[in-house]
């Protein structure tokens, strides 16, 4: 394997030959940021987010599409490379929604992060905006082309990796627009309802279709019996929405939230797909016996379901007849569970909560039904399902890694007791930025010599007070004009040289 040698910020970095800057600078540790940019799916350079000063180069160069060179100098943090990743992320701006506050990724977009690690807050490019495309006709995904930043990582994912090409890109420089052909809706389109695309978006172009609030008017229905059943996957991912490490299980927790959010049973999903299992077993031993179509695929999955219907329909004999574990499951509670406990069917109120979005689209077909009663009647992702308990169930994400090693120090090297520190998370909980304002205190009641319950909360009264005394003289402080004479002017000037 070649090496090649070369400098990024001071320091040295040896690397393949084949690797990029950008490559070599993660390599070293060194962030450079990026927003377009995905790893072996999309590499072009489009959004220039990640320019880096090559020494000898006539322009900033992108780093993850510039290949590295054998004693190469690279710097990537310097004045003016800050200052022109800012204006790119304004003009990106200023084609964009920014109605931030309420979309679906505030706090979680990678736009709204670069914006404040750059101190964008102003949009000195405001002007004429591309028009605006919202599709939200089919059942599973919305794409909302007013906050598109054109970065084409969802085209990449479509493409390159799901190999479907339901989504690109049409026209040319302003009027670019990323979306189906002809402008037509992605439930018109070859779209398999993966969510892949969603997953690859940086921002709020595209997100699942929201059903959060056709399940809070069935857990507010009174005639309802609201039944909740999470695929498995959903206990290994849930915790991730909350902090805890990637892969945490979080069984008895995810029971007891839905539980706290008002489902009249909780089901899981596991014993559809043991009852799968053995209708699927008992088909494939049939078709053995008696000649049938051969090898069978199982039909558990309404992504590749689509995709066989869009691109292999002559494999479709092939596919197993059963339906999806949390189909069956569905129409087993809206049958055998429903005569077990004398209810109406009609009464009953199915909710899957699924890793895919294509469980959505899935229980909206006309053929998982039973009497006009849909076997499963809302489907929500795990997103939806952490916003439903960040929402209504009272529960809170876990700290950071930074927030707890911050409060280990506070226990261990500054003895402030867990007491004081439940006591000055409740008091700054209100704070726009409570993290901020806990340090604050803490640090004010370490100086202090705070060590106890009631001197703790006569300080956080007192400089409550202090800081509403504060808000109410605000404007209302004036002050008064003077006029200088020369020689005044002259005497200042004598004292500043002295």
């Amino acid at each position: 394997m070649n090496t090649v040698n070369l400098t990024i910020d001071g320091i040295k970095v040896a690397v393949p030959a084949s690797y990029t800057i950008l490559e070599a600078a993660r390599e070293a540790h060194i962030n450079i940021p990026t927003l377009c940019y995905l790893k072996d799916i999309n590499q072009i350079g489009a959004c220039r987010i990640c320019l880096v000063e090559v020494k000898g180069a006539r322009s900033f160069q992108a780093a993850c599409v510039s290949p590295v060179g054998e004693g190469m100098e690279v710097y990537t943090n310097t004045p003016a490379l800050r200052n022109a990743r800012r204006i790119n992320l304004e003009l990106l701006l200023s084609n964009h929604n920014r109605e931030c506050t309420s979309c679906v990724r505030s706090e979680n977009c990678e736009l709204q992060r670069l914006c404040r690690e750059y101190n964008v807050k102003e949009y000195p490019y405001d002007g004429k905006k591309t028009k605006a495309q919202l599709d939200e006709v089919g059942p599973s995904i919305v794409r909302d082309n007013s906050k598109c930043i054109s970065c084409r990582r969802c085209v990449a994912a479509c493409n390159n990796v799901q190999k479907i090409g339901a989504i690109g890109v049409s026209r040319r420089g302003f009027n670019t627009t990323v979306g189906c052909i002809y402008g037509m809706s992605l439930s018109d389109s070859p779209c398999i309802n993966c969510g892949q695309c969603i997953l690859a978006c940086p921002v709020g172009a595209l997100h699942e279709k929201d059903s959060t609030a056709e399940v809070y008017a069935a857990l507010a229905d009174p005639s309802k019996h609201v039944v909740v059943q999470p695929a498995p996957a959903v206990r290994a991912t849930l915790g991730e929405e909350f902090g805890m490490p990637i892969g945490t299980s979080v069984t008895g927790k995810l029971v007891a939230a839905l539980r706290r959010l008002g489902f009249d049973k909780v089901f899981d999903t596991d014993f559809g797909a043991d009852l799968t299992i053995l209708e699927e077993g008992t088909e494939l031993l049939n078709r053995l016996k008696n000649g049938g179509k051969l090898p069978m695929i199982t039909s558990c999955s309404p992504g590749w379901i689509k995709y066989c219907e869009e691109f292999y329909p002559e494999f479709l004999d092939n596919l197993s007849t059963c339906k999806s574990p949390h189909e069956m499951l569905g129409a087993i509670i809206k049958s055998y569970y429903a005569e077990k406990a004398g209810i109406d069917p009609k009464d009953i109120y199915v909710v899957s909560v699924m890793p895919c979005t294509a469980k959505k689209y899935e229980a909206k077909r006309e053929e998982l039904s039973n009497n006009g009663l849909a076997d499963v009647d809302a489907v929500l992702t795990v997103r939806e399902l952490a916003r439903m308990m960040l929402a209504r169930a009272g529960i809170n994400r876990a700290p950071t890694a930074a927030q707890q090693d911050d409060a280990d120090m506070w226990r261990t090297r500054m003895n402030i007791a867990p007491e004081l520190l439940l006591l000055c998370a409740e008091s700054c909980r209100a704070s726009d930025k409570p993290w901020a304002a806990i340090k604050r205190t803490v640090a004010r009641w370490h100086e202090q010599g705070i060590s106890d319950l009631d001197s703790a909360r006569q300080d956080i009264e007192q400089h409550a007070n202090s800081a509403a005394k504060l808000r109410s003289r605000g404007r209302a402080l004036s002050h008064a004009s003077r006029t200088y004479t020369d020689q005044d002017l002259s005497a200042m000037g004598v004292e500043l040289l002295e």
